[in-house]
Formats: structure tokens, sequence, C-alpha cells
């Protein structure tokens, strides 16, 4: 399962941080993105920045993983 769909995966996850990175959720100079604000609001600011950096890594893997797994269980595999 791990191997299936890993371009895939990659190529999903670096458009969504991109997204995430375009998208500005206030307005003014020291606007936040939608991916620094997720890091500082929902990991940083209960788990501090160390821990909070890692967490939020890991909240990353586990959603990419259960993408994967979808996938695996829908049996959809992008070949190349």
């Amino acid at each position: 399962m791990l191997g299936m769909n890993a371009i895939a995966i990659f190529v999903a996850s670096v458009l969504l941080t991109k997204f995430l990175i375009t998208i500005i959720i206030r307005t003014g100079l020291e606007a936040p993105n939608a991916y620094n604000f997720i890091y500082k609001n929902y990991f940083a600011s209960w788990a501090g920045a160390v821990n909070g950096s890692l967490l939020f890594a890991f909240a990353t893997l586990l959603l990419w993983l259960g993408a994967a797994w979808v996938m695996y269980r829908q049996r959809w595999f992008i070949t190349v």
C-alpha cells in the first residue's frame, strides 16, 4: 500500500501546500496565509514551536496516509 500512488500523493501534497500558502486569511501587512494560520492556531498555540511543528508534520503525514489508504481501498492506481 505504501508504494502505490506515491507520486500522486507527493504531487497532491505539494499542490495542497502551495494552495494553502496562496490563501491569505486577513488583510494588512502581517496577514498570515492559511498554512501559517493552521500551524500557529491549531498546533503551536498549545504545543509550543518545536512540538507544534512536529505535530503539524505528523498530522500532515496522517492526512496523506489516509488519502493513500482510500485510494488503495478503492483500487485507484495511477501508473506512469
